[in-house]
Order: structure tokens, then C-alpha cells, then sequence
């Protein structure tokens, strides 16, 4: 019987979210900003624990506004029994309609938190900010002579930094990627299609307690792995390889987790390059520290590459891993040109990706750094590739 990670009914700690107003407030006064406005779904689910109706965000928008003391939601009229629920930790206001209807209430928060001044307002401006409306919103801040700058260093300082209680979401998400990819090459066979697969996976996926399930990428045969190719009814062959990136999220939080596997028996070539790109990948894991750059986590990444004479042939660009959270792609990223300092408490994936013998060779393992190492939030990935039998 398939393993299941029971998400129902779990609860954030009591002070996780007055930890990160708390954060939010103390970057506010450091970089003199007076109020945050979020329109962002997932900064507005970190910040109040609420989820939006991310099917209906840009028709009838939510949006969070905090200041050092006051701190408003704005949300329809149908999420009032939503957003009312005890506990909370902001007041709200609410809007019948549309967008336009939203941006008139959330400009009259607005002025009443402002009491008369002239403030700076930082905007998490990104593709989450809701089309029209951001002119709109943009117009009667500037009206009001507010200073309206991006909120994106403001966000980012605070949510890089994920708690005991986000990294162990992150890792129940994982396990259930694992438990599905597993059982679903356990099943398969040569000659099913990659639709099948596919379904199979997701299937398993909410078996094992998903809440919200994708496939990133999924991709079968010799020689092709790439995203963005369409699935087929395209049956799998002996000597294929397959290549899924899953996407799941538990209690909210995201799993973004690549396997691999092959149709048949393996040859020792491929079996040891199996081995040879498993023991670099967890070797890059486990040498990243507080303290480090990117880049420095890269170098180190190539001298190790090198010396297992794995080749050039590793990424269609120069980036070998990003942290997540909330999101499965956050800002930080393991590359030759990044600059950005490794602290305490980032998740990172690492996922170098190799193609030889028509194949494809790739982990995705992930880490939280701690003041003296990683804690590893994937489980450690099988010895030798796994195999998706000839027959029943």
C-alpha cells in the first residue's frame, strides 16, 4: 500500500506569522519605508496565512497592506468568512465587484493609515501585480504625492530566510514526490504511453496526500529532455529514458523534484554514470555554508564535475541550482555570476543535468542550511537508476 503524508488539519505554530510581520515591520524601519502594499499571491498567503482564489486574482483581487501598526486586508465580499476566521492578525475591508471597486477600497486603507503624511509606499510590483488595476493604484498614490518605490529587496530579505516550520512542509512535499515517482515506475511498463505516465505520477501524487499537483517536465525516449515539449500518445520503448520534473505542494509549499528512470535493463554505462552524477550532486549539497556565495558553490561544483570527467555537456546554461519556498523558484541561485550570500535558514536545490548515451542524468536535491552544515530535505536518492520493467 503507497505510503500517504496526511496534510489535513495542519496548523501553523501560533507565532510563525507574528514572527514574520515582526521580520517585515523591522526591514520596513530599516529601509524607512512606511507601508507595504502586496498584490502578490504568494507574499499575500506568507504574510497573512490566508489563500487567495488564485483562479479569480485578477478579477477580484486580494491585497495586504502593512505599516508599523496597522496592518489591512482587502478582499471581496465572499471571502469574508475566509479571511474572518480566528486567528488573525489584521483587520480587513471588503468590496462588492471587480477590480476597480478593490483599488477604490484599498486606496481609502490607504489614506486612512497615512493620516494626512506623505509616505513611502513599496509595491511588490512582479507579474503577480493585477494588469489594470496597477495603473489605477499607481495614479491615486501619486495623486496623494506618496513616494512609491518596488518592494522587491523589502520582500525578498524577509522571505529568503524560511523557518523550521517551512522547511519541514517542504520536506513532507518532497517525500510525497518521491512516494509517487516511485510507486509509478513500479507500475509501469514498456509500452504504455507518456500520457499514461503522466497520469500515473499525478495520480499517486494526491494518493499520497498533494494537495496541488503539475508535471513541470516530463519527457521520454533518446536523446530529447527538454521543457516545454508536448506530451503524446508516443508509447515507451526499450532503451528510453524518462525524465519528470513533478511539482506537488503540501500545507501550501511546493516540491519541485526531478527523477529519472529508464525502459529496460541498463547498460554499465549508464548504470555508472548514474552513480558518478548521484555522488557529485550530493557532494555539491552537502559542501554549500553560511557565508558562501553562489558562485563559490559553483566553483566548487566545476572542480568536482571535472574531476569525475563527466564533460561540458551539464546545463543549457550556467545555473546549477535556486533556492524556493513558498515558490518552487525564489531569487538565490547557484551559478558562476551570482554574488548572493548563503545565510542561514535558504533552501536550496541543486540539479546539475547531463545528457550522454542518448540520455538523460539528473538529480534534484535539496537542503536548508543550518549555522553548521545542511539538513538534507530530500530523501537520498536511489544507488542505481530505476527501471520500468519489459513486462507484466
Amino acid at each position: 500500500m503507497m505510503e500517504r503524508q496526511n496534510c489535513v488539519g495542519i496548523e501553523m505554530p501560533t507565532n510563525e506569522l507574528a514572527n514574520r510581520i515582526q521580520r517585515f515591520r523591522a526591514e520596513m524601519e530599516h529601509l524607512k519605508i512606511d507601508m507595504l502594499i502586496i498584490t502578490g499571491a504568494a507574499t499575500f498567503e506568507y504574510v497573512t496565512g490566508r489563500v487567495p482564489f488564485n483562479w479569480d486574482l485578477h478579477a477580484r483581487p486580494c491585497f495586504a497592506v502593512l505599516g508599523q501598526s496597522d496592518f489591512v486586508v482587502v478582499g471581496n465580499a465572499f471571502t469574508e468568512r475566509g479571511f474572518s476566521e480566528k486567528p488573525r492578525a489584521f483587520q480587513t475591508a471588503y468590496y462588492n465587484g471587480f477590480q476597480a471597486d478593490a483599488i477604490k477600497v484599498l486606496l481609502n486603507q490607504v489614506a486612512n493609515m497615512a493620516k494626512g503624511k506623505h509616505c513611502t509606499i513599496a509595491i511588490d510590483w512582479g507579474q503577480d501585480l493585477p494588469g489594470r488595476g496597477d495603473v489605477a493604484l499607481m495614479d491615486g498614490l501619486r495623486f496623494c504625492e506618496h513616494r512609491v518605490i518596488s518592494g522587491e529587496e523589502l520582500i525578498w530579505q524577509v522571505r529568503a530566510i524560511k523557518s523550521p516550520y517551512e522547511a519541514a512542509m517542504k520536506k513532507q512535499a518532497f517525500a510525497i514526490s518521491d512516494i509517487a515517482f516511485d510507486q509509478a515506475i513500479r507500475e509501469a511498463r514498456v509500452g504504455m504511453t507518456e500520457q499514461e505516465l503522466q497520469r500515473s505520477i499525478k495520480c499517486n501524487m494526491v494518493r499520497a496526500g498533494a494537495e496541488r499537483v503539475d508535471m513541470l517536465g516530463l519527457a521520454t525516449g533518446k536523446g530529447s529532455f527538454k521543457y516545454g515539449k508536448l506530451l503524446t500518445d508516443r508509447v515507451l520503448q526499450k532503451g528510453d529514458f524518462v525524465w519528470c520534473d513533478m511539482y506537488n505542494t503540501y500545507a501550501s509549499y511546493p516540491a519541485d523534484r526531478c527523477r529519472t528512470a529508464i525502459c529496460g535493463e541498463p547498460s554499465e554505462e549508464v548504470r555508472r554514470t548514474f552513480r558518478e552524477v548521484r555522488a557529485v550532486t550530493l557532494e555539491i549539497c552537502r559542501s554549500i555554508r553560511a557565508g558562501m556565495t553562489g558562485r563559490d558553490v559553483y566553483r566548487i561544483f566545476e572542480k568536482r564535475w571535472g574531476e569525475a570527467g563527466l564533460g561540458a555537456n551539464f546545463s543549457a546554461t550556467s545555473r546549477i541550482g535556486h533556492t524556493s519556498g513558498l515558490e518552487i523558484t525564489e531569487p538565490g541561485s547557484i551559478a558562476d555570476w551570482s554574488d548572493e550570500l548563503i545565510a542561514e535558514g535558504m533552501i536550496y536545490h541543486v540539479e546539475p543535468k547531463y545528457e550522454k548515451y542518448d540520455g538523460v542524468f539528473q538529480f534534484e536535491e535539496v537542503v536548508y542550511v543550518t549555522k553548521d552544515g545542511v539538513e538534507f530535505l530530500t530523501n537520498e536518492p536511489p544507488k542505481d537508476i530505476p527501471v520500468i520493467k519489459e513486462t507484466i
